[in-house]
C-alpha cells in the first residue's frame, strides 16, 4: 500500500498543495516508512523547494519535522527557479 501511495504521489506532486506534501511526508515519516523509499525523498524535496514560498507556518513546522525525522537534513540549498 504504501509504495503504491509513495509512488503515485511522486508522479502527481504539482497537483499536491504544501499542505498535502506536508501531511504526506509527515505520514511516510511518522511510519519510520524512510529508508523503504529513497526515490519518494527526492521527489519530495523537489516539490518541497518549489511550494515552501506559498505554504503555511504549520506545513513548514510539519515539513521541517518530516524530513529531519527522515534524516534529510544534510543542508541542500533549494533552488527555486525550476518551479
Amino acid at each position: 500500500l504504501w509504495l503504491e501511495l509513495t509512488r503515485c504521489a511522486s508522479a502527481k506532486t504539482e497537483a499536491l498543495t504544501s499542505s498535502d506534501l506536508a501531511k504526506l511526508c509527515w505520514a511516510v515519516s511518522k511510519l519510520d516508512l524512510t529508508n523503504e523509499f529513497p526515490d519518494f525523498w527526492q521527489t519530495m524535496e523537489d516539490a518541497v523547494i518549489c511550494a515552501a514560498s506559498n505554504a503555511q507556518s504549520v506545513d513548514l513546522s510539519m515539513l521541517a519535522w518530516a524530513f529531519g525525522n527522515a534524516g534529510r537534513n544534510e543542508g541542500r540549498d533549494g533552488d527555486a527557479s525550476g518551479c
